[in-house]
């Protein structure tokens, strides 16, 4: 064809007759659509801009499921430590007193946020908060504190002789005449159901000593004129412990760690001992976080393994990993205790913080990863800001 023309399509809008194509100069044709060019401008109508042009970005994937680290581009330090030990993480730390009882809820600088509270009672970990058990002399009031402070009280029947906590829930053995009387209360805010058990004959232990108390995550069995069995699960009576509920650990749940979709419809599943991936692959439990198609698992030997393929890419021993999206952060105990951040598909170290040897992770909140170390509550983050000028904690 000669450079000099060019084929256009002319519609005839004669109906049942196709558009004819004709070979015109190159100067007429863009004569002609410079005319359909102000035609259509004349008319009303304006031609379509052009698309934009696509923009590249570095910012890594946001993370979905649990808390984002902060950036680990850059080493951390330690931006503030406080006397006690770490009871739960989430917006605010939740920590025991210097003596370890009570809690006290640390902000992001350090600071009291609230508390302390409970003080004199032991503390323990229930859902996004903490309950606290009364001391032997102490009132029979059992608190149950959120992590904003909030406080709600549960009083239980007759005179406790035994409680505890189980899977956050609050469980009472007491005596209210000669009637044993078996509780399972669950906080506000907690999933679980509360429920009263009371023996219908009298079950009486001699004055000189309480019931004889067992228990394990499914039932408790309580001895005194004669045994009692009560399934933990649903307050009821059972002959013996072989006929008690499974406990709810051992149900089958969704993974609830950091998963940045680089494997879109990844299934994962764990029953507490194992981690199923995709329904092929079986790890060590639990499953830390899924990041960059590596999924990290395990616990005391942390290993990274490739999603599609199953393989093993690296591992190490720790006690925690967190990320930002692009790195991975991990607590590391071998001859001495670091804090690395290491590249997720090959486990490449870019940098290395040395902490206390007896640094153990508790969870990572948006300035950064809880430690427990020796008695302190230790915060590690990004540097550049004034937290570490910052006068921290309760005493």
């Amino acid at each position: 064809m000669d450079r000099d023309l060019v084929e256009v399509e002319l519609d005839e809008t004669l109906p049942g007759r196709a558009p004819r194509r004709s070979r015109v100069p190159l100067a007429a044709a863009v004569g002609i659509l410079a005319v359909v060019a102000v035609v259509l401008q004349g008319s009303g109508h304006t031609p379509a801009p052009d698309p934009p042009a696509p923009t590249e970005t570095s910012a890594p994937t946001r993370l979905a499921g649990a808390t984002i680290a902060p950036s680990l581009a850059e080493p951390w330090q330690v931006l503030w430590e406080v006397p006690g030990t770490v009871l739960d993480v989430g917006d605010t730390v939740l920590a025991s007193t210097p003596d370890g009882t009570g809690v006290v809820g640390l902000a992001a600088d350090g600071r009291a946020a609230f508390g302390p509270a409970a003080v004199g009672t032991l503390c323990s970990p229930s859902g996004r908060g903490v309950v606290c058990l009364p001391g032997p002399d102490g009132e029979r009031v059992v608190r149950a504190i959120s992590g904003t402070g909030s406080e709600v009280t549960f009083t239980p029947d007759g005179v406790p002789q035994a409680w505890w906590v189980q899977d956050g829930d609050v469980v009472t053995v007491a005596k209210d005449g000669e009637t044993l009387v078996v509780q399972r209360w669950t906080p506000p805010g907690r999933r679980g159901v509360s429920w009263t058990y009371r023996s219908s004959d009298p079950v009486v232990a001699p004055a000189s000593y309480p019931f004889s108390v067992e228990h394990s995550d499914t039932w408790v069995r309580v001895g005194g004129t004669h045994s009692v069995t009560v399934d933990l699960l649903t307050g009821r009576e059972i002959p013996d412990a072989s006929a008690a509920s499974p406990a709810r650990a051992t149900l089958p749940k969704a993974l609830l760690g950091l998963n940045d979709r680089s494997v879109p419809g990844l299934a994962v599943i764990s029953d507490g001992d194992t981690v199923l991936v995709d329904g092929r692959w079986h790890y060590p439990a639990p499953a830390h976080l899924i990041v960059g198609g590596m999924i990290l698992v395990g616990s005391g030997s942390l290993a990274a393994y490739d999603v599609a393929s199953g393989m093993l890419r690296w591992e190490t021993a720790g006690s925690g990993a967190f990320s930002d999206g692009a790195l991975i952060g991990l607590v590391e105990s071998g001859t001495r205790t670091d804090l690395v951040a290491r590249d997720p598909e090959y486990g490449d170290i870019l940098w290395t913080v040395p902490l206390p040897d007896c640094a153990v992770y508790r969870g990572i909140t948006s300035a950064g990863a809880v430690l427990d170390g020796c008695g302190r509550v230790l915060l590690v983050g990004p540097g550049g800001d004034d937290l570490t000028s910052r006068a921290p904690g309760p005493g």
